[in-house]
């Protein structure tokens, strides 16, 4: 057993049996099993907030500030993501190539991986001295292959701004294949190009989709998705980071938010997929200007309301939140700019 698991071990060993049983429904055999996390799938998550405005009535701790009610719904819903930051976008490139001969005639098979992540090639039918380019945008030049002839001069393949890629020798025979030892990046993008986002389904059962930005354009999901547990930026250019503030949205109302340069959604808000179990196990608290808030842990057991957890930073609480049910955190206070942190563990049932 790895030293994570006898953590584990160790945590659940100070909950109370009794309580699992007479709190929350669970049967003796149910809770006895719980102590056999070997055969559990154990994943850590972490929950990050603020909100720098915490007023007299209690408010989700979440950037835009307020309540977050859009995320409370019974129907999955169209999902839209966009950034207030033209220089979050992925910005693939096409790529070009040309020969240095007027007598050129010959085919070149292009390789390379989209904006999507997937491995594609296009063939460029060269003609003389023109130069031809794909109609395949990449995000990565893996190589290439001359499909016929050998050239009768030099080729020089680029991307569309004419940054040179490779160059391929006019003593090149038809059949020859060169592959990148590592692969070219195409795109040209500034900040945050790709964006994880994480969610849940109808059936509450775990969701997930690769956006590729668009600036300031709304990019639609293809995953439709009831609730929305996590975003975060996968792959960002030059800056290394988002650039704007990025907005995850449905039906036109805010779900979370990426603070521009954090990389990842700050809100307070989880929900429990279908056939697990979660347990907070840590918490921290950062209160950086205003009165000393009171904050509250709520919890919504499905198909049940919303029940109030108690709270106490830097403690676990002592609940097993069932599969489906809504967890968050609320503060009130008199202008409070608030910073939390929250660790649960989550299991198979």
């Amino acid at each position: 057993m790895n030293k994570f698991l006898v953590f584990v071990a160790l945590l659940f060993a100070t909950l109370s049996a009794e309580y699992f049983v007479q709190n929350q429904g669970y049967t003796p055999s149910e809770v006895a099993q719980m102590g056999q996390h070997t055969n559990y799938a154990v994943e850590m998550i972490n929950k990050q907030g603020y909100n720098t405005d915490i007023d007299a009535t209690y408010e989700n701790i979440w950037v835009p500030g307020g309540d977050c009610t859009a995320n409370e719904v019974t129907i999955t819903r169209a999902i839209s993501i966009v950034s207030d930051s033209a220089a979050d976008d992925r910005d693939p490139r096409v790529i070009r190539a040309v020969s240095t001969s007027a007598n050129e005639t010959l085919t070149l098979r292009i390789s390379g991986i989209d904006e999507n992540g997937v491995s594609v090639t296009e063939d460029l039918v060269l003609d003389g001295t023109t130069i031809v380019q794909t109609t395949e945008k990449f995000e990565y030049f893996t190589g290439y292959t001359l499909m016929t002839f050998s050239p009768s001069g030099d080729i020089s393949i680029s991307d569309e701004s004419a940054v040179a890629l490779v160059t391929v020798a006019s003593t090149n025979v038809a059949g020859y294949s060169y592959t990148q030892d590592k692969e070219e990046t195409v795109t040209q993008s500034t900040g945050a190009g790709i964006v994880i986002v994480k969610g849940l389904d109808i059936n509450y059962e775990k969701v997930q989709e690769r956006v590729v930005l668009n600036g300031a354009t709304p990019v639609v999901l293809n995953t439709t998705m009831l609730r929305v547990n996590e975003v975060y930026v996968l792959n960002t250019g030059t800056s290394g980071s988002n650039t704007g503030v990025i907005t995850v949205s449905a039906n036109g109302a805010s779900l979370t938010t990426i603070p521009a340069l954090l990389g990842t959604d700050q809100r307070i808000m989880h929900t429990v997929p279908a056939g697990k179990m979660a347990l907070i196990v840590d918490s921290s608290i950062n209160l950086i200007s205003g009165s000393t808030p009171n904050i509250r842990l709520k919890y919504k057991p499905y198909g049940e309301s919303w029940k109030d957890a108690g709270f106490r930073v830097g403690k676990s609480v002592n609940i097993l939140f069932k599969e489906k049910t809504e967890i968050m955190i609320e503060a009130k206070g008199a202008n409070s700019n608030l910073e939390i942190s929250l660790d649960l563990i989550v299991y198979n049932n």
